[in-house]
């Protein structure tokens, strides 16, 4: 998995992604199951080709465009939420400030 994230290979993810719900289905993890089976049923159900391409390409992301830089978009989410965290604290205010709405978002 992570060198098919690093890669950029959404394909060999989406593949990862089979496997690994059946290894947290025999484990204690359900709550791992239960998300990987929502997202696989999603994408091969529900989803038309477009939109399932488009949901696995939006779950990497690379920042740097360099080969081999790819990151997980929850990953990068997750550090941009505590650089925010850093700043609101810093600054000492509240996140639904005037300042934090208007200049971060």
């Amino acid at each position: 998995m992570s060198y098919a994230i690093a890669e950029g290979d959404v394909g060999r993810v989406y593949e990862v992604m089979k496997v690994m719900l059946i290894t947290f289905a025999g484990s204690s993890h359900s709550k791992y199951t239960n998300y990987l089976l929502e997202t696989i049923c999603n994408l091969e159900y529900e989803s038309g080709p477009a939109l399932c391409d488009a949901i696995l390409k939006g779950m990497l992301v690379n920042l740097t465009g360099q080969e081999g830089a790819f990151s997980a978009a929850d990953f990068i989410q997750e550090i941009f939420n505590c650089l925010l965290e850093a700043i609101v604290e810093k600054k000492g205010l509240e996140y639904g400030a005037k300042f934090i709405r208007n200049v971060f978002s």
